[in-house]
């Protein structure tokens, strides 16, 4: 039996909002935050799109760091502490804040919420080997938990705030 092909179909639809993620940074490499719909052109098919919405994203992020001190030895815990050194020195903003959990036979907080990069680091960096059990699903709960406990404020500068974990 023979298969018979469909002629080209197109399929067409009106959208009322695309979504388009974007990163803009400076010379240095920081992240820049004061951009407005004027500093940005979106063009489809080379037809200038109008843009209604920018959300740069920088409403205030809480997050809590999930981290397996399950190590053997210190020097371990500091391997596996990089990335998240990494991810603490380009994520977190000047009005965000970040806990640091630790996880290995138990769930310990290391470091509760806090907006300063400096002791985040530190603690990442102090991270001390525990035992070679892994409760990660217990650590994970732990930092539900502890997002669920923020009650943040809005105000008219910051309308809401992100949590992740």
């Amino acid at each position: 039996m023979a298969v018979q092909e469909a002629p080209d179909a197109k399929i067409r639809t009106h959208v009322t909002l695309v979504n388009t993620p974007v990163t803009v940074v400076n010379e240095k490499g920081q992240l820049v935050y004061d951009l407005d719909a004027q500093d940005f052109r979106l063009t489809d098919n080379g037809v200038r799109q109008r843009i209604t919405n920018v959300d740069l994203g920088n409403n205030p992020l809480s997050l809590v760091i999930v981290i397996e001190t399950s190590c053997e030895s210190s020097r371990c815990c500091q391997r596996s502490a990089k990335p998240a050194v990494v991810f603490t020195e380009t994520v977190i903003g000047p009005q965000d804040e970040a806990a640091v959990v630790g996880f290995n036979d138990s769930v310990d907080t290391l470091l509760d919420f806090t907006t300063s990069r400096d002791k985040v680091l530190d603690t990442m960096n102090q991270l001390q080997a525990g035992t070679a059990h892994a409760r990660l699903f217990d650590a994970m709960a732990t930092g539900i938990e502890m997002l669920s406990r923020l009650q943040p404020q809005p105000t008219a500068d910051c309308p809401e705030r992100r949590a992740s974990w």
